[in-house]
């Protein structure tokens, strides 16, 4: 496989905006003939990553971050907004432009035994995309599968093996040798370690950063889990109900976060020190995040907020910038500086 120079990964050139996007799920009929309303998965985000660059996103279950993800791939159908590829309307393309997008945007699915094929080998679940996507003569698939087994820490032997012969470690490196097969330009990792143990998810991770550098690819990390964003992405998107409510490099959203929201997620991330974490501030949320088919007015946030005005429930905030760039969807945003999580680089 040929390494491409670690300098794509300083890119700053804009590989992918997306705009305004919406998806909403139609509402489904039940037996008994009533309707469900109609599901606003995902409401009017828009953001840009640059090439090279690891944009994390995280929130809560729920709050949509999977369904963008699957979006931005083409997998969900987008009910309105753009999205733009190198350039190019992603929307609108079909045929043999479709094709070639596809192969430039892949997936690394949360559940690496639900992403597999059962009743094949892994080998065999990564030659797939290559027969797909038409990019390997017969001769070569079987070197491509060689090289990507071993560019994930596999052998022969594991590629030889079916899905339930391998462990949950295992088998996500296989997904991500399959995602890479097609040599994609945008790796989406939706929730890739959160089924791992914890000395798993490090291996993944880490085997994740060694490929940004070596391949120069561009990512959208998907978590729940903030400790492992910190570890992983260069900028920062936090969603909530389907909106994304604050987007900051890396550092600053985690040592200066501006939303009321980002800071109460950031509180609940455990320090390795005891007595730093006996002293540190939790800031606990009270009630359930509402339904997405009927967000309260206003700020969607402003009935598990702890700052809220009277403003917040009239009013819905828009993202606008609070510290060059820093940028909050909150009326009363406010860098709030946390020492206990601070980060070194």
């Amino acid at each position: 496989m040929t390494e491409q120079s670690t300098n794509a990964v300083a890119s700053h050139a804009e590989l992918l905006r997306v705009e305004d996007l919406r998806v909403v799920y139609p509402g489904r009929r039940s037996l008994f003939g009533d309707v469900s309303p109609a599901l606003p998965a995902v409401d009017s985000v828009s953001f840009s990553a640059n090439a090279g660059e690891v944009l994390g996103i995280a929130g809560e279950s729920g709050c949509g971050k999977s369904t963008l993800g699957r979006a931005v791939a083409r997998l969900v159908p987008v009910s309105s907004g753009r999205i733009v590829f190198d350039g190019a309307d992603a929307l609108s393309l079909q045929g043999a432009r479709l094709a070639e997008y596809r192969r430039s945007v892949q997936l690394v699915f949360q559940d690496p035994l639900a992403s597999m094929n059962p009743r094949i080998p892994v080998a065999r679940s990564i030659v797939e995309p290559l027969d797909i996507g038409g990019v390997a003569a017969n001769g070569s698939r079987e070197k491509r599968v060689r090289e990507l087994l071993a560019l994930v820490g596999l052998t022969v032997a594991d590629g030889n093996s079916y899905p339930h012969q391998l462990s949950g470690g295992e088998l996500q490196r296989a997904g991500i040798a399959r995602a890479l097969a097609l040599s994609p330009r945008l790796l989406i990792a939706d929730e890739p370690v959160s089924a791992l143990d914890v000395s798993i998810q490090a291996q993944v991770l880490e085997l994740l950063r060694e490929l940004r550098h070596r391949l120069g690819l561009s990512m959208i990390f998907i978590t729940h889990d903030l400790s492992v964003m910190r570890h992983v992405a260069d900028r920062v998107a936090v969603m909530y109900l389907g909106e994304i409510v604050e987007l900051a490099d890396r550092i600053d959203a985690f040592e200066r976060p501006c939303h009321p929201y980002t800071e109460a997620l950031i509180s609940a991330i455990p320090v390795p020190d005891p007595r730093v974490q006996r002293s540190r501030r939790r800031i606990i949320l009270g009630g359930e995040p509402p339904s997405p088919s009927d967000p309260p007015p206003g700020c969607r946030f402003h009935p598990r907020c702890p700052i809220a005005q009277p403003l917040c429930r009239e009013q819905r905030p828009t993202l606008r910038d609070v510290d060059d760039g820093h940028v909050a969807a909150c009326h009363f945003a406010r860098p709030n500086p946390i020492t206990d999580l601070r980060l070194t680089g």
